[in-house]
């Protein structure tokens, strides 16, 4: 009995972790070694993307474009490090929340989960670059990038230093150059305020 008990509150435990993911680490397991491993229906996970930490958060990189979250968030329950970089370009998952196919959801999750809101890109790939700057300056208006960006500032992430790497990088150029620049929305406005 105790030992079903103790049992039913660590899996309690690992359901509430990074915002209420609701799976054990086994789950996740069970989901990952299934449909999405080689020769499953989505045909895209490796075993070795699952041997360790590292190797999951290399994974969790490589499902940017997955066109759901449930991925993401099976790694992230897993225990992929959240802010694994891309070894060729230095980037983290959360520099590419800009993209169509990453949502708001998935950067929850990634926050809750430890992602480093002002983690910097490597060279070559627009060093220094923070996930915000990244959202502002790849997202190219898009109202969606804005609102990522609002929900990245909401969060506590470095608006100061963002601006002065943007600053440094871009050569006198600043966010707010950037944003003033691009069409008048209600998220671009919101962001220039």
């Amino acid at each position: 009995e105790a030992r079903t008990a103790l049992r039913k509150g660590t899996d309690a435990a690992e359901r509430s972790r990074f915002g209420g993911i609701d799976l054990t680490i086994k789950e996740a397991e069970h989901r990952l070694r299934g449909p999405y491993m080689l020769n499953g229906p989505a045909n895209y996970l490796e075993a070795s993307d699952l041997e360790t930490r590292r190797a999951a958060g290399q994974a969790l990189l490589k499902a940017i474009d997955y066109p759901d979250d449930e991925l993401a968030i099976a790694l992230i329950a897993y225990g992929a490090d959240v802010n694994a970089t891309s070894p060729r370009f230095g980037y983290t998952l959360l520099h590419m929340a800009y993209k169509a196919s990453f949502t708001l959801r998935r950067a929850r999750i990634l926050i809750a989960a430890g992602a480093d809101l002002d983690a910097r890109c490597r060279a070559p790939n627009a060093a220094g670059f923070s996930p915000l700057s990244w959202c502002i300056e790849c997202g190219r208006g898009a109202e969606r990038s804005y609102a990522l960006a609002s929900f990245l500032i909401e969060q506590g992430c470095d608006v100061v230093q963002a601006e002065a790497d943007y600053v440094y990088q871009s050569r006198g150029r600043s966010l707010v150059d950037v944003l003033e620049g691009r069409a008048r929305t209600e998220g671009n406005l919101r962001l220039v305020e």
